[in-house]
């Protein structure tokens, strides 16, 4: 199985690309650098090169240089890492004076014991093995020392460190010196006692002996001699390890070989699995890595449960070298996945892992190494052990030198050191520690980045070091270094055109250390980036829109007034800090007239006047040869004209115009000579501010007096004028408005003048001039926005005043230049039909009408076509024409019921006009009523009667029908010609003729029967007329049929109502939308009540 996955992994090279990797690392991590690194991207677009167009030089950069560590290398030897011992004996911790004691008298045994007692040779073994224990004791104590002396090293105490090394030096003799000795008990023992018991571990033992002290070629012969001897000795494997180590050390693979695999023979030998191990090892030098990996995973495997003493350290010995021989066949795509086939412990797992990847590291195959490492850390998502692994990622692409990968790697440490500090295997020493490192790291490569930038002007380089700036600063905001780094920041920020960081970053070193090292540069550093931001601009503004409001416009809104404060953005506060601390730091920069110019120039455009006017001054008074003297200079008067301090505008004007400087700009100098001119227009404003009307006017005209060339006159009689129209002089104002249109023929207020003139005159009720002004406007200006107001304006008076063909003329007009407004034309067309009616000419009316019934109806208002038809109905009723008549007041009604309800209830002439139709449907039933004459015989009288009765109810239920268009004037007809039924009625029934041949008393009965019936018709029809009168009250709605009403009843009742002595006024205001009133709700319902129940 093994050998399978071995050979499968023969000869593949290692992945130069990541793939795969990041699929396994932790995502938050991932999401974090992912983040970072895409912020560089935009490297691959080259920046504009600022050398030459920069206006303030980089400041040169000191690149920082760590004192780098190297990493220690993995023990990558050719050897194996564990040795055996050839004497395995345990080192007894006994006191050395004990020790010491027992050899004495051990000595004073063997001096006293004859050589041929038997246990002569016993005593000389036991005083042998505590030589060999006390040299052990000296080897241990030497090492022990070896440790104290580097540690006086390390404390620099040159004088304990040399002493403890003689000390050292001297113990190491002394074991040597036991370990000699030792040799010789051994000798002594085997020359003179050849039948000692335990002679075959005295060979053993001092060939073990000899090979310590260096003997290794008689150590050798002892052990074959031992084996001559002694065939079945129990030493057999270890003097055959003996032989193997021999060869191994001596390069002679194939005889090791031979003696590892007879020790591996001895099943039960405690030394069977490290000559297994040293076989492994003969394959991994003869080049058969294949075996050699095979070899190594049986001690493994063999010391998985560590039965002997060294099995836990060969063991180890073995995972470490099996990773050895993995960088020959294996990739580190695959190394964990086949380690944790191996080895059941993930500790085992990450320990291999960890050795290859520095393996990989150490033999410059960093790609390979750091894949791994990236593997490492997935698998570790919740140890702060990560941090080990990406800073030897991060070593490893130092090593490469490829600046954006050590850039990425390095963000990635930083996002990883903040993700995992927390864990809880964060120790504080070093979370502190790593912590510490990273600073000098980023530190180290975002200076050094930035000063090869310098250097080669390398956009990729300035965008990298400016990615490790801002970490840096992000991690260590308070580390010593941070204020030069800071600085620095800026520096490259400002490079990158990135402005506003780079501000901040200047703000932050002020704000560090005012008094700072970089405190000039910083400071001029921060103007300029903020003015990068806002481009704070050094043109002469444009500002005669500012100074002079618009003609017409009130007072008291009115650009007069003082503009209101604007709110300072963010950016606009930060830079006026900004300068006000480059006067404050460095108050004789050379670019401090500029500093000034930027905050003043900020607070003028905010509006600010109160702060940008002390500014603007003092660069004129201090700085008067500078450029920017005159800018400052016209937005000084600017500030002043505005917030309307106009003896301050004089006072600085005289002394502008004495400065020697400012006198030689011709244009700010023509300014100044005007600004007489416009302050005095602006006192006029101020009046208006005020509302003095008539001051401001007297103001005004007295200006075009004194200034009459002026460009302001128009304006200035425009003012008067409506100042005057103000205080309701408005005849002056016409005259200011016709003087305006004589003076300044062209001026763009001449077409408003005119409308405003016919205005006036419609305002004073002299409507025959309104409409020749507003005729003229149009005539002159038909595509103003007025020109229909004015044109409908003058038809309207010309129709109102009776001057008909010149109203026609004037609505025939409008639907020439107004085709387009089909609503407003149909009116127009509708109105030419009730001039033609007024002037009686009932022809031409009929015919408007009847052609706005078929062409406008559509577009026009709904009104309009049920008028249009009522109205051709009344032509065709006066003419005569009943039949014709009716037809149209059928037309009139069957639209109006074709209606919505929402439509009708959006009526109101409309709905008048319904309700006549309806009336006059009333008054041709009537029509036929009347021409029914009663008359005998008796037979046709009864028949006659009959049919009377029948046509007053067909026509009190039209009249009925009426009350529900809830009209005022026609309700008010309708009850009038109800009570005209029934009075008629009354008077029918009272004038009947009598029967033939009645005598005279019985005419009396038969004339006193019909006189009482006729007074109980007469009832119904006091009741209606009492109906009318109440609901004309009611609607304050008093026409000919409320007279007629109140004559009626004077005549019916005398004692109760008197006919009306006086006319009233016709109801010429209707307002539409009356259908709401309490006259419809209550009237209406009160009268059919009475009168249905009257008629019963």
């Amino acid at each position: 199985m093994r050998e399978r996955e071995v050979n499968n992994m023969k000869g593949r090279a290692i992945s130069k690309n990541h793939r795969g990797l990041t699929r396994s690392a932790t995502r938050s991590w991932s999401r974090q650098v992912v983040v970072l690194v895409l912020g560089l991207l935009w490297l691959t677009l080259p920046l504009a090169t600022a050398t030459a167009q920069d206006d303030k030089k980089e400041q040169e950069v000191t690149a920082f240089k760590r004192e780098k560590k190297e990493r220690p290398k993995a023990d990558a030897s050719t050897k194996p890492g564990f040795k055996a011992k050839a004497d395995e004996r345990e080192f007894k911790l006994i006191s050395a004076k004990k020790r010491d004691e027992a050899i004495r008298l051990l000595k004073d045994l063997i001096d006293a014991t004859d050589d041929g007692d038997p246990e002569k040779p016993e005593f000389l073994f036991q005083v042998a093995e505590l030589y060999w224990q006390k040299g052990k004791y000296y080897e241990q104590k030497a090492f022990r020392t070896q440790d104290e002396m580097y540690e006086a090293q390390d404390r620099n105490d040159r004088a304990q460190a040399d002493r403890l090394k003689r000390q050292m030096q001297d113990e190491l003799a002394e074991a040597k010196r036991l370990r000699e000795e030792t040799v010789k008990v051994y000798v002594e023992i085997i020359k003179k006692y050849e039948n000692f018991e335990q002679l075959p571990k005295v060979y053993y033992f001092l060939g073990a002996n000899l090979i310590e002290v260096g003997k290794r070629p008689q150590a050798l012969g002892i052990f074959r001699e031992l084996i001559k001897k002694y065939p079945d000795t129990e030493f057999v494997p270890n003097v055959l390890l003996a032989f193997g180590e021999y060869y191994f050390d001596n390069d002679d693979m194939q005889q090791a070989m031979k003696a590892y695999e007879k020790v591996m023979s001895f099943k039960g030998s405690a030394i069977r699995n490290y000559a297994a191990y040293k076989l492994a090892w003969c394959y991994y030098n003869l080049t058969y890595y294949d075996k050699a990996l095979d070899q190594f995973l049986d001690v493994v495997k063999e010391t998985e449960r560590a039965k002997h003493a060294n099995d836990k350290a060969l063991r180890k010995e073995a995972l470490r070298d099996i990773v050895l021989t993995y960088t020959h066949i294996g990739t580190p795509g695959k190394a964990i996945r086949f380690f944790e086939r191996l080895v059941r412990s993930k500790s085992d797992v990450f320990y291999m892992s960890e050795r290859l990847a520095q393996l990989y590291a150490d033999s410059g195959k960093f790609v390979e190494s750091t894949a791994l490492y990236q593997k490492l850390i997935a698998l570790n998502k919740k140890s702060f052990k990560v941090m080990d692994y990406q800073l030897e990622i991060v070593r490893n692409v130092e090593a490469l030198g490829v600046k954006l990968d050590t850039v990425r790697e390095v963000l990635r440490a930083m996002a990883l050191f903040e993700a995992t500090k927390g864990y809880q295997d964060a120790k504080p020493e070093q979370v502190t520690q790593i912590r510490q490192r990273l600073e000098l790291i980023l530190r180290e490569y975002a200076t050094t980045y930035h000063r090869e930038a310098q250097e080669t002007r390398n956009d990729e380089t300035y965008a990298l070091a400016y990615e490790l700036y801002k970490s840096y600063l992000n991690s260590y905001p308070d580390s010593k270094d941070a204020y030069i780094m800071t600085f620095f920041y800026g520096e490259l920020l400002y490079r990158l055109k990135k402005f506003d960081e780079a501000a901040v970053q200047y703000d932050n070193v002020i704000d560090m250390d005012p008094q700072g090292r970089y405190t000039k540069e910083a400071v001029h550093a921060a103007v300029l980036s903020y003015q990068k931001a806002l481009t704070v601009s050094e043109d002469l503004p444009d500002s005669p829109d500012l100074e002079i409001p618009e003609a017409g416009s009130e007072g008291d809104t009115t650009p007069n007034s003082v503009p209101p404060k604007k709110v300072l953005t963010q950016e606009e506060q930060n830079l006026i800090k900004a300068c006000e601390r480059y006067i404050k730091y460095n108050p004789e920069g050379e670019s401090v007239v500029k500093v000034k110019y930027s905050a003043a120039r900020l607070y003028f455009d905010k509006n600010h006047f109160e702060s940008a006017v002390p500014r603007f001054e003092d660069i004129v008074q201090n700085h008067s040869s500078h450029r920017l003297a005159v800018i400052s200079a016209n937005l000084h008067l600017d500030a002043l004209l505005l917030t309307n301090q106009f003896d301050e505008l004089d006072r600085v004007s005289n002394t502008y115009r004495e400065n020697p400087s400012l006198s030689k700009d011709a244009v700010l100098m023509t300014r100044i000579n005007g600004i007489a001119e416009k302050s005095t227009f602006r006192r006029c404003n101020a009046l208006e501010d005020k509302k003095q009307w008539e001051a401001a006017a007297k103001c005004f005209t007295d200006f075009y007096r004194k200034f009459p060339n002026s460009d302001l006159v128009d304006k200035a009689l425009y003012n008067a004028a409506l100042d005057y129209e103000r205080i309701k002089q408005i005849g002056k104002a016409i005259d200011v408005r016709k003087g305006l249109l004589q003076l300044r023929p062209n001026s763009d207020l001449v077409p408003t003048t005119l409308f405003n003139i016919g205005g006036n005159y419609h305002a004073i009720a002299v409507y025959s001039e309104a409409s020749n002004f507003y005729e003229l406007f149009v005539k002159h200006f038909p595509k103003d926005e007025k020109a229909e107001e004015a044109l409908r304006n003058a038809a309207t008076f010309r129709q109102g005043l009776g001057q008909y063909e010149r109203a026609i003329a004037d609505y025939e007009h409008y639907m020439t230049l107004f085709p387009q407004k089909k609503k407003e034309c149909a009116e127009v067309f509708f109105q030419i039909g009730v001039i033609y009616e007024n002037e009686e000419k009932t022809r031409q009316a009929f015919d408007q009408y009847s052609d706005y019934a078929r062409k406008w109806a559509k577009v026009g208002k709904a009104d309009r076509v049920l008028e249009a038809h009522t109205k051709m109905g009344m032509i065709l009723w006066e003419s005569g024409k009943i039949r014709q008549a009716k037809q149209e007041f059928d037309k009139t009604l069957k639209i109006y019921k074709g209606m919505r309800e929402g439509q009708r209830a959006d009526l109101t002439s409309g709905a008048d006009a319904a309700a006549q139709a309806r009336f006059m449907q009333g008054q041709a039933e009537f029509l036929e009523l009347t021409a029914i004459k009663l008359k005998l015989p008796e037979r046709v009288l009864q028949q006659q009667l009959v049919k009377k009765i029948k046509g007053y109810e067909e026509a009190r239920k039209i009249y009925f029908d009426v009350f529900k268009f809830g009209r005022p004037d026609w309700t008010i007809a309708s009850l009038y010609r109800i009570g005209s039924l029934f009075q008629d009625f009354a008077n029918e029934i009272r004038n009947s003729p009598l029967p033939a041949g009645l005598t005279y008393d019985q005419e009396e009965i038969y004339r006193s029967g019909l006189e009482e019936k006729a007074a109980g018709i007469e009832t119904g029809a006091i009741e209606s007329y009492e109906k009318c009168l109440e609901a004309a009250q009611q609607a304050s709605w008093f026409n000919e049929y409320s007279k007629k009403c109140e004559v009626a009843l004077g005549d019916l009742l005398p004692q109760k109502y008197r006919k009306p002595s006086e006319l009233r006024a016709p109801p010429t205001k209707y307002k539409p939308g009356f259908r709401g009133a309490p006259f419809k709700k209550d009237a209406v319902h009160e009268v059919e009540k009475g009168l249905v129940a009257e008629s019963k």
